[in-house]
């Protein structure tokens, strides 16, 4: 009876962990202002960036859960963090539209979209309600096929290719 009980309150605990995110235990970070010359497009993908990127993806904007210096999440999270900057890095200038996203961050960034990679199965299991929506996911792809056509490298790019990941390529090898 000990150990069914043991076991319950142990699944209560775990569960716990994931429902505190839910409610928001860890916090909100501030909204970053857009500049306001950027497009409404612009706006909007910042915005989901914003909501869905920052905590780990950029440096000192990121919220902790309640959990995170308990041991083996402490871990994980270090880890994933420190993996996640390694590959794409955000911070306050790129979220409200002063710097722009070079060719490579909107390569990498269409890439785990596309390939539905990001956020990552381990983090979606803590985070039950952090994973894009089509909604989302369409906003950022077509930013960023917006973005690209505006380079001044595919300006002379054939129309059905232009802001195509393709026309990068295309045009560094000529």
């Amino acid at each position: 009876m000990k150990k069914s009980w043991f076991f319950l309150l142990f699944l209560a605990g775990l569960l716990a962990l994931p429902l505190s995110n839910l409610v928001g235990l860890n916090g909100e970070n501030n909204i970053i202002a857009i500049r306001p010359s950027a497009s409404a497009q612009f706006a909007q993908f910042s915005t989901i960036l914003q909501n869905k990127c920052v905590d780990c993806h950029s440096p000192n904007m990121t919220r902790m859960p309640i959990y995170s210096n308990l041991p083996i999440a402490k871990q994980l999270m270090e880890k994933d963090i420190k993996d996640a900057r390694q590959r794409f890095v955000l911070d306050k200038k790129n979220y409200s539209g002063e710097v722009s996203f070079t060719p490579l961050m909107l390569a990498r960034l269409e890439n785990v979209i596309n390939n539905n990679q990001m956020p990552p199965a381990l983090y979606l299991s803590m985070h039950w309600n952090e994973s894009l929506n089509q909604d989302e996911r369409t906003t950022v792809l077509e930013w960023i096929k917006s973005e690209r056509a505006n380079q001044p490298w595919s300006k002379d790019s054939a129309k059905k290719i232009k802001g195509s990941q393709y026309n990068h390529c295309l045009f560094q090898q000529t």
